[in-house]
């Protein structure tokens, strides 16, 4: 089964929500180790507030450096990050 990933998707997607102002327009910053699956899916959780999408409700790892994400609509995403140092982030609908 794969790893959930619901709670990190959904901290990185409170923390852009809730913490960008004007002072701190990035929002809270990845608290997980680079790299790692939970840092994955914080990134998914803040790529989908940045594209004004609803609420995460399931994450799970899926293959590679992916996270398969479905929202509060039951619209399933895939948070994909690439490149050597994970710099290209695409979120694909499914």
């Amino acid at each position: 089964m794969a790893t959930d990933l619901t709670a990190e998707t959904i901290e990185g997607f409170d923390a852009l929500e809730k913490l960008s102002t004007r002072d701190n327009p990035g929002g809270k910053r990845n608290p997980y180790l680079f790299s790692s699956d939970s840092w994955l899916a914080f990134e998914a959780g803040q790529a989908l507030c940045e594209r004004g999408l609803t609420r995460p409700e399931r994450a799970h790892k899926s293959r590679g450096c992916s996270v398969r994400i479905v929202t509060s609509g039951q619209t399933e995403f895939l948070f994909k990050a690439s490149g050597d140092d994970l710099e290209i982030m695409d979120l694909i609908r499914k």
